[in-house]
C-alpha cells in the first residue's frame, strides 16, 4: 500500500511540474501580446507611519469598517506588504507573527493552529474565513490547511482576532477568528509571474496571474498556481513520506457603480497530501480536491444605510486510505449597517445548509449514518453607542440554531474609552459557543489491540450523540498607546472561563454479543477550568527606513477533570515571544529577520523552541528577487507531539528558497 501510494505521488508531481510550465507559457504569451503594466506598485512599508497603520480601517470586529486603533478587540492585522516581506509561502507561517498565537507544524503539509491554548491538528475554537467564506470543517471541528492555497500575492490582508468573535461570526470563533481578505480586481491589473525553488521541503511553485478591465465598470482577474513540495529531511538522504503537492485555479470580478458594487470569485483545486494518520501507522496519501463560487452585492442606500448580500457554494473531497470524505456547503447572508445620530449599529441573519458524505473504505474507522445533512440559522444585532464624546459601548448578541446541536446564544458588551488623542483603553465581556463536529458525535474507530491474559481486548473510540455544546465566558482588557510617533504600545489581559468541553475518558471495560473484549475512549463533557493569560506587543522606528516589534504572551491553564480516568489533554505552552526586524537597505532592497521563541508545551516531551527566519530582496526594473531561509537555529527537529498527531509527525528542518516575480 505505502509503495502505491507514494508511486500515485510521483505520478502526481509530474502533472504539478507540467501544469507549472504550462501556466508560465500562459502568461509569457499574454505579456508578449502587449501586456501593459501592472498597475500594483510595490508599497514601501516605511512611507506609512506608525499612525498610519494604527488608522488601517479593518471590518472584522464589527463587521464595518472602523480604525484598528479604535477596535475593542485584541485584533492585530497582517498587511500585504508584510506577506511579501516575510517569505512566508503558507498561511500558518504567516500567522506566526500575530502574538499570542501558537502555530507549530505537525508535517510537511499539516499544522496546528491556534490562540490562546488547546492547539491540535484540529483546533476547535478557531474560526477562519476567506472573504467571508468558512472553511472550518464539521467532521472534524477545525481547519484542513492543506487544501488552503491562496495565492499570497493576492491578499490584501490579514485581520487576526484573538478572543471570541461569535457575536458576529457565529459559533466555533471561541478563542479567536482568522479572517483573509484578498484584493480587490482593480488593485491586481495586468502581469504577475512568480516561481521559486528550496532546498529541504520547500521544493518548487509557480503562480501567473493577469489582470483587465472587464467593460466600462468591471475588473477581473484570473490566476493559476501549483507547487510541489517533497517530504520533510529525515537525514541520509531519506525524506518522511508527507509530501504536498496541490495545483489551484481561479478568477475574481468586480463591477462597481455609484450606488454599489457586485463582487464574484471562484476557484478549484487538486492535489495529494501524503502521511500517516491517527489511525495507520502507514504511510498514505490523501486526494483532495475541491471548489468554490462566492458572490457578493453591496448597496448604499443613503449616507446612514448599507447593505450587504452575500452567498457562496464550496464542494471539497478527500479521499484517504480509510475515508472518502465530501463536504457542501450553501450559505446565505443579509446585513445592514445604520449610521445614527450617536449610533453604529448593525443586523444580519443567515442561512447556511451542509451536506456530508462520509464512506468508510476499511473496518478501523466508521460513522453510525454515512450521510449526514444539518441546517443552521442564525440572527445578529449589535450597536455602537456614543455616551460621551470620549467613551463609547457596544452591545450585540448572535442567536443560531442548529438541527444537530439546537439553540445557542453568544451575547457580548464591549466598552472604549479614549484619555486622550494617544492613548485607548478597552474592555469586553463575552460568551462563545463551540458545537461538537459529527465525528464527536458519531464517529466508531478501532486503532488497535492489546493483551489482556488469555486474549486480546479491542480498543474504540465511540462518539457520544448526547454531546452538548461547549462554552466560554471570557473576560478582556486592553490597551493601546502611541506615545510618540515612532512608537506604539498594545496589551491585552484576558480571563476565561470555559464550561462543558469535549474531552475523551477510558470507558468501562465489557464484552460484546460476539464474546470480544474492549475497551472504549469516550467523548464526554467532562472539562471545566479557568484559561487566562497577558498579550503584549510593541513597534519601534528607530529610523525612517527601520522597523523593529517586539512581542511576548503568557497562557496560564487550570482544567479539571469530572472523569477518574481522562486521556491527555494538550496544553500550550506559557510562554512566548518573538523578535521582528524589517530594514529598507536601499532604496529597492530589503532585509527582514524573524526571531521566534515558544516554550516548552506541557505534556509533548519536547523543549523549548527557537526558530530564526530572514529574507532579503532587491527589486531590478519590473523583477523582484529574494532568497528566504528558515529555521536557522536548529537542525531537524519536531515542533509538535500532541495525543492524535503523533502517527503523523516529521520533523520541521533549515531550508533556503529562492523567489523570482515579475510585475508588468
Amino acid at each position: 500500500m505505502k509503495a502505491s501510494a507514494l508511486s500515485r505521488v510521483s505520478t502526481r508531481s509530474t502533472m504539478i511540474r507540467s501544469l507549472v510550465q504550462a501556466s508560465f507559457v500562459i502568461a509569457l504569451t499574454l505579456f508578449t501580446a502587449g501586456a501593459a503594466r501592472a498597475d500594483e506598485p510595490t508599497e514601501d512599508l516605511t512611507e506609512l507611519n506608525l499612525e498610519d497603520l494604527l488608522n488601517v480601517e479593518v471590518t472584522s470586529v464589527a463587521r464595518r469598517g472602523q480604525k484598528l486603533a479604535e477596535t475593542p478587540a485584541a485584533i492585530f492585522v497582517i498587511t500585504s506588504e508584510e506577506i511579501r516581506r516575510s517569505g512566508a509561502t503558507t498561511i500558518p507561517d504567516l500567522l506566526r507573527r500575530v502574538p499570542g498565537f501558537e502555530v507549530a507544524r505537525v508535517n510537511g503539509n499539516v499544522w496546528a493552529v491556534s490562540a490562546r491554548g488547546f492547539n491540535g491538528r484540529y483546533a476547535n475554537k478557531l474560526l477562519v474565513l476567506i472573504d467571508g467564506r468558512s472553511i472550518y470543517s464539521n467532521v472534524f471541528s477545525g481547519v484542513d490547511w492543506d487544501e488552503q492555497g491562496l495565492m499570497l500575492e493576492d491578499i490584501e490582508r490579514i485581520e487576526v482576532i484573538r478572543g471570541p468573535g461569535g457575536t458576529l461570526w457565529g459559533a466555533n470563533a471561541v478563542n479567536g477568528v482568522v479572517s483573509i481578505i484578498t484584493k480587490r480586481a482593480v488593485d491586481t491589473q495586468g502581469t504577475l509571474l512568480s516561481t521559486s525553488l528550496g532546498s529541504g521541503a520547500a521544493g518548487m511553485d509557480g503562480a501567473a496571474r493577469y489582470g483587465a478591465r472587464l467593460g466600462q465598470i468591471g475588473h477581473y482577474r484570473v490566476f493559476a498556481k501549483s507547487f510541489d513540495r517533497p517530504g520533510s529531511p529525515l537525514g541520509s538522504g531519506r525524506r518522511a513520506d508527507d509530501d504536498w503537492a496541490v495545483t489551484r485555479a481561479g478568477f475574481r470580478a468586480d463591477w462597481d457603480t455609484e450606488a454599489g458594487g457586485f463582487t464574484m470569485s471562484a476557484d478549484v483545486y487538486d492535489g495529494i497530501a501524503a502521511g500517516k494518520s491517527f489511525f495507520d501507522p502507514i504511510a498514505t496519501n490523501s486526494e483532495i480536491r475541491g471548489e468554490h463560487l462566492i458572490g457578493s452585492w453591496t448597496a448604499t442606500q443613503s449616507k446612514r444605510s448599507e447593505t450587504n448580500l452575500q452567498a457562496f457554494y464550496q464542494d471539497s473531497r478527500r479521499r484517504s486510505f480509510h475515508l472518502d470524505r465530501r463536504a457542501r456547503t450553501f450559505d446565505v447572508e443579509f446585513q445592514q449597517n445604520l449610521t445614527l445620530q450617536r449610533q453604529q449599529a448593525s443586523w444580519g441573519v443567515s442561512y447556511r445548509s451542509t451536506y456530508d458524505e462520509l464512506v468508510s473504505r476499511t473496518q478501523v474507522l466508521a460513522f453510525g449514518t454515512e450521510r449526514q445533512s444539518a441546517d443552521l440559522f442564525t440572527a445578529f444585532v449589535q450597536d455602537e453607542i456614543q455616551l460621551h464624546p470620549k467613551f463609547f459601548a457596544t452591545l450585540g448578541s448572535k442567536i443560531h440554531y442548529q438541527s444537530v446541536s439546537g439553540l445557542d446564544w453568544q451575547p457580548s458588551v464591549r466598552a472604549l474609552w479614549l484619555p486622550t488623542p494617544r492613548q485607548r483603553v478597552w474592555a469586553a465581556v463575552t460568551r462563545a459557543v463551540r458545537t461538537p463536529s459529527i465525528s464527536e458525535l458519531d464517529m466508531t474507530t478501532r486503532p488497535g489491540a492489546f493483551p489482556t491474559g488469555p486474549g486480546t481486548a479491542l480498543l474504540t473510540v465511540e462518539g457520544n450523540p448526547d454531546l452538548r455544546s461547549e462554552y466560554v465566558v471570557a473576560s478582556e482588557l486592553g490597551y493601546r498607546m502611541h506615545p510618540v510617533s515612532s512608537v506604539t504600545v498594545d496589551v491585552t489581559a484576558f480571563h476565561n472561563s470555559a464550561e462543558q468541553l469535549v474531552a475523551n475518558y477510558i470507558g468501562p471495560f465489557y464484552v460484546d454479543q460476539n464474546g470480544q473484549a474492549r475497551v472504549p475512549i469516550l467523548y464526554g463533557n467532562i472539562l471545566h477550568g479557568e484559561i487566562s493569560g497577558l498579550e503584549t506587543f510593541a513597534t519601534f522606528r528607530p529610523s525612517g527606513r527601520w522597523d523593529l516589534t517586539v512581542g511576548y504572551s503568557f497562557l496560564h491553564t487550570d482544567l479539571v477533570s469530572d472523569s477518574a480516568k481522562p486521556t491527555a489533554v494538550t496544553i500550550s505552552p506559557q510562554h512566548q515571544w518573538q523578535l521582528r526586524s524589517s530594514v529598507t537597505l536601499m532604496p529597492r532592497t530589503a532585509l527582514e529577520a524573524a526571531v521566534y521563541y515558544v516554550g516548552t508545551r506541557p505534556g509533548q516531551n519536547l523543549g523549548d523552541d527557537y526558530r530564526l527566519d530572514l529574507r532579503v530582496s532587491s527589486e531590478v526594473g519590473p523583477m523582484e528577487l529574494s532568497i528566504a531561509a528558515e529555521n536557522l537555529f536548529g537542525g531537524s527537529h519536531l515542533e509538535f507531539n500532541g495525543v492524535i498527531e503523533q502517527p503523523s509527525l516529521a520533523p520541521t528542518s533549515q531550508s533556503l528558497t529562492g523567489r523570482a516575480t515579475w510585475r508588468f
